[in-house]
């Protein structure tokens, strides 16, 4: 097994996708492949994002909020911003299953979507959402959807913002970070104007 030490974010990436051992800047070194440790979860955010966003060198914090499954609920409750909340809609096509990511005031437009990818997109069931994201609370969509193999598409409204929320997976914590850690988080996905405000 390959050990990286101290990786950047290309080094992280390639990491996690083929299961490269990787030391963090603090020392510590952890394998994706290896299963997670047994007895109580002490932390609500599923291991694969933990775990994908300390590969990425990603600063954050936790945020703690009353259980909440809408993010215009989890907005109100938590006092952020719609516009700063990160919202992931799980599709699926032919070439199989994406993550759109909008803001929480706004749904993403699948007719501009599918021309962008050139095929057409739908919403994914539930079930699908579930199987995807196996770790998190049922109903939850990260937007961080490359942890999980799936490709990313950015809505242009959220790049470049100060800061960034999104849902950590278990409908009672947000991920907070820079907007310059999400934009740097987000790279190497695509991007384009494809949300429209919710009626």
């Amino acid at each position: 097994m390959i050990c990286v030490r101290h990786p950047n974010i290309q080094q992280a990436r390639y990491a996690w996708e083929y299961g490269v051992l990787l030391a963090t800047p603090g020392g510590t070194a952890f394998d994706r492949s290896a299963p997670a440790a047994e007895g109580g979860n002490v932390m609500a955010m599923p291991m694969t994002i933990r775990e994908y966003l300390r590969a990425c060198d990603i600063d954050y914090e936790e945020v703690s909020h009353p259980r909440a499954v809408s993010t215009s609920r989890i907005a109100e409750v938590s006092h952020v911003g719609g516009d700063q909340l990160a919202k992931a809609i799980m599709l699926h096509g032919e070439a199989g299953y994406r993550v759109a990511v909008v803001p929480s005031t706004c749904d993403a437009d699948l007719n501009v979507l599918s021309q962008m990818v050139h095929e057409e997109l739908e919403l994914a069931t539930e079930d699908e959402v579930r199987r995807e994201f196996n770790d998190c609370d049922p109903g939850a969509a990260i937007p961080v959807g490359q942890a999980y193999g799936l490709q990313v598409y950015l809505d242009d409204q959220l790049r470049h913002q100060p800061d960034i929320y999104f849902e950590a997976g278990d409908h009672e914590t947000l991920v907070h970070m820079s907007g310059t850690d999400f934009d740097r988080l987000m790279a190497d996905s695509r991007h384009g104007l494809f949300s429209r405000p919710r009626y």
